[in-house]
């Protein structure tokens, strides 16, 4: 069994650099990322859409094994997981 969760960022005006390709972007969110990773947790899965003026929603899909006799997530887990929803709600 897997336990998943995804994290949306909105990222507005995001333009190609003069070759025509984007530029690596530094979140905010990258302190928190390291802690899922160094929580067992491992990229499955990553999707890019594009919305209205150039907007770009980003999800990653966060996925690690449980045990059947262990809790889903630990309270710490989902309000880190939380406090990214909030952001990605805000836009950053």
């Amino acid at each position: 069994m897997a336990t998943e969760y995804r994290i949306i960022t909105l990222i507005h005006n995001v333009q190609p650099n003069p070759e025509g390709a984007y530029d690596p972007i530094e979140w905010d969110q990258d302190k928190g990322i390291a802690e899922i990773l160094s929580s067992g947790y491992q990229p499955v899965q990553i999707t890019t859409t594009s919305g209205e003026k150039g907007a770009i929603t980003l999800t990653i899909l966060f996925s690690r094994e449980t045990k059947s006799v262990a809790p889903a997530s630990s309270s710490q887990e989902q309000s880190t997981i939380d406090r990214f929803t909030q952001k990605a709600e805000r836009g950053y």
